[in-house]
């Protein structure tokens, strides 16, 4: 029986037999999936093992003769059943490990082609803008390429490339808009050689906050909003960002309202009053907290006084990035 195992099976390992072998041989359906996992790795044929299974179940049948127990019957047939449930379970899996594969080289093939032909755009433009947020507020560098390279490029430093780098996570990366506009690549600093720095790439992925209509801007001090429920309860809650359209805050109680509610709100920002309602976008709930994204009913003056907030803190979140002096340290010289 191993011989014709072997001879049907001629890419499986003895491993790989001697356990399949083992389970056929006692009939055991509840260690079957091991094995069958096993010989697909190694590319034996799907019809190759269901046709053993089927072989073996006659010759357990037969082996029985005419006065088997009919229960007895009844467990090989039940036992070659669920072996054959456990193989296509198996052949299911092995299927979808090798379409994630592919998937991920098709991927991978992608990316390279974006890079491919981004790198083709540095070359001939000559210059590269590059991008990162400080505090939700855009901070931008267009800057000229000393060098493209397989692995990254040399840019010519600058102090606005400087607070680039500084507005993002650690002072360490930058990001760069790829052709197709929806995909963004980011960008390590590697190393720095008088005023050249030598950047690689470090990931390529989906970008999401160029979707929003509005720069949104933090707030790092308490700055409290009073909302009005349905009910005309008063909540109390606190400002966490804020753009020309809308605001994000948070509470530490528990909200009955969700996606799609228009409450009222109330809230003082230095001396600049502003009352409404708004709508809820998104919200998060646990236990005892809330947070929500909402969307602002405008009128003219809601829509100029927000205007008058947004820029006036996005210019003191900018300033605050200047004021930190960014050292010639930041790019660590060899």
């Amino acid at each position: 029986m191993r011989k014709k195992l072997r001879n049907r099976l001629p890419n499986a390992s003895t491993e790989s037999l001697d356990a399949l072998f083992a389970v056929l041989e006692s009939q055991d359906s509840k260690s079957a999936v091991q094995p069958f996992e096993a010989l697909l790795k190694e590319s034996c044929p799907p019809t190759a093992i269901q046709s053993i299974l089927l072989e073996y179940k006659d010759h357990a049948l037969e082996k029985g003769g005419e006065s088997a127990d009919l229960s007895k019957i009844k467990k090989t047939l039940l036992d070659f059943d669920r072996m054959q449930a456990l193989l296509l379970q198996a052949i299911d899996k092995h299927w979808q490990a090798k379409i994630n594969e592919l998937e991920s080289r098709l991927l991978d093939a992608g990316n390279e082609l974006l890079m491919a032909s981004a790198r083709n755009q540095w070359i001939k433009d000559g210059e590269v803008e590059l991008y990162n947020y400080y505090w939700e507020v855009p901070v931008i560098a267009r800057v000229k390429v000393h060098q493209v390279r397989e692995n990254g490029l040399s840019v010519i430093r600058t102090p606005k490339l400087s607070h680039v780098i500084a507005a993002g996570q650690h002072g360490q990366f930058a990001h760069i808009r790829l052709p197709d506009l929806n995909l963004c690549l980011r960008l390590a600093v590697e190393s720095a050689h008088g005023q050249l720095v030598h950047l690689k790439p470090a990931g390529v992925f989906q970008v999401a906050r160029e979707r929003r209509r509005h720069i949104r801007v933090l707030y790092d001090k308490h700055v409290g909003i009073s909302i009005q429920d349905g009910s005309g309860e008063k909540l109390q809650a606190t400002l966490q960002n804020l753009s020309q359209s809308g605001f994000d805050i948070s509470m530490q109680q528990n909200l009955s309202a969700n996606v799609g509610d228009r409450l009222g709100y109330h809230l003082l920002i230095r001396s600049n009053e502003m009352e409404g309602s708004f709508v809820i976008r998104w919200i998060r709930k646990e236990k005892g907290y809330a947070q929500l994204g909402v969307e602002l009913d405008m009128d003219t003056a809601i829509e100029h006084k927000l205007q008058i907030e947004v820029a006036h803190r996005q210019q003191q979140i900018l300033n605050e990035l200047k004021r930190h002096g960014i050292p010639d340290s930041l790019f660590e010289e060899d």
